[in-house]
Formats: C-alpha cells, sequence, structure tokens
C-alpha cells in the first residue's frame, strides 16, 4: 500500500506541476481513471486566464492538425500547377510583358464600375438590345456595322 501512497503523491505534484490526467496515467504507468481519482479535487489550472491560455493553445493545436493535410496538398497542387505554366509559357521578353503589363492596365480603365457609373455618351451610337423584331441587333445610326468600321462582334439577329 505504501508504493500506492507514494504514486498518488506523485500524481498530485504532477498535477500542480500543471500535467494533465492522460499525462500523470503514463508517467506513473496507471489507468486514467485511477490518475483522475486521485487528482480530482485539483484543478489543471489555477486561474481562469491560465484555463483560457490552456484551451486557446489546446484549440490552436486541433486546428493545425487539422488543416495541415489540406494546406500542404494545396501547396503541392499550387506548385505543380506553377511548374505546368511555367513550361506552357517558356521564356517571356521584356518587351512581352511590358505589353501584357500595358494591356491589363488598358482594360482595367475601360471596366465600367458603379461607383464611377458615367451615362451614356450623348450623341455617340448606342447598340440596340431588342428582341427579334425590326431594329434587333442594330445601331442608333440603322447599321449592323459601328459607326468607326469593322465588326461589332455581336450577333445581328439574321438582318
Amino acid at each position: 500500500m505504501k508504493a500506492k501512497n507514494d504514486e498518488r503523491r506523485v500524481a498530485l505534484e504532477m498535477r500542480i506541476d500543471g500535467y494533465s490526467v492522460p499525462q500523470i496515467a503514463v508517467e506513473l504507468g496507471v489507468s486514467k481513471s485511477t490518475a483522475y481519482l486521485w487528482t480530482r479535487h485539483l484543478p489543471l489550472d489555477r486561474t481562469p486566464a491560465e484555463r483560457e491560455e490552456r484551451q486557446r493553445r489546446h484549440m490552436e493545436h486541433m486546428r493545425e492538425a487539422r488543416w495541415e493535410p489540406h494546406r500542404r496538398a494545396r501547396d503541392a497542387d499550387r506548385a505543380a500547377t506553377h511548374e505546368r505554366l511555367v513550361e506552357w509559357v517558356g521564356e517571356v521578353t521584356d518587351r512581352e510583358v511590358l505589353l501584357a503589363g500595358a494591356i491589363a492596365y488598358w482594360c482595367e480603365g475601360a471596366k465600367q464600375k458603379p461607383r464611377t457609373s458615367r451615362p451614356p455618351p450623348v450623341g455617340g451610337p448606342t447598340w440596340s438590345a431588342c428582341p427579334r423584331g425590326s431594329s434587333a441587333g442594330r445601331f442608333s445610326s440603322g447599321t449592323s456595322r459601328p459607326p468607326f468600321g469593322g465588326t461589332s462582334g455581336i450577333p445581328t439577329g439574321g438582318a
């Protein structure tokens, strides 16, 4: 019985030092229920702040354990996609980079943004998106071609 009392004393000291019941059970070679019975009157945390900190660390550990495989798979997929696209694109010259940047800049400025909505141009040609009828697919000038020449790329409704 003396050995059990010594183990119980060690369990209490370990609990006071902040060990959890499973850690105490493993360290002393007893079941978790025995370790709990010996230490149940001692709280794991001395203050509410210690409890919150322990719970925060535990939640962080659980979150990391849950998401780490997903992150590794995502990163591997991104790296494979990057390698595949680098191989597909090949070598890019400074001129090509400049042209791509200029086109992106130009296209960004051409967007209609709700915060900067502008009224339609006064007197300019407008596209008529009427349902099928005599004026479907016509510009305000009455033709199916825009006034600046070329084709609009928009279907004209068969007219």
